[in-house]
């Protein structure tokens, strides 16, 4: 588990330079300049997601039955992580190719959004969940 709690960590600082990476471009391109980190973004937070799925939540699940403060532990990240994917998903089916001008007026406030959602999640987990699963 410390292996794979290591590459997740590491994986979580490439997201955080991602999204501000983003943010600093809409900022000074504005939508224009956002296809290419918007791209890697995606490709980041899917992968990480189901190396999560297979490699922490599925170990998770079989210590939740043994013990209460696993199975909350699990209840409330598996909540998260819902709120997470869906999030994104209406993130990316929103923006992902789209020229539209009128959909990339909001394209700053909901790149913030999902920002502050996915670093909610990434303190969650660097701060709670992972030191909760290295006791283990």
């Amino acid at each position: 588990m410390k292996d794979i709690i290591k590459v997740l960590e590491k994986e979580h600082r490439m997201i955080q330079a991602t999204f501000n990476d983003l943010l600093r471009v809409c900022v000074t391109a504005g939508w224009s300049g956002a296809g290419q980190s918007l791209d890697e973004l995606e490709k980041l937070i899917v992968n990480h997601v189901s190396k999560e799925d297979s490699q922490v939540y599925a170990p998770l699940k079989k210590i939740a039955k043994l013990t209460p403060q696993a199975s909350e532990f699990l209840e409330t990240s598996q909540q998260q992580l819902r709120d997470v994917k869906i999030l994104s998903l209406v993130f990316f089916e929103k923006y992902k190719g789209e020229k539209n001008e009128g959909l990339c007026a909001g394209f700053p406030e909901d790149l913030r959004r999902l920002s502050k959602k996915i670093e909610e999640r990434i303190v969650f987990e660097d701060k709670k969940l992972f030191p909760f699963l290295l006791e283990l």
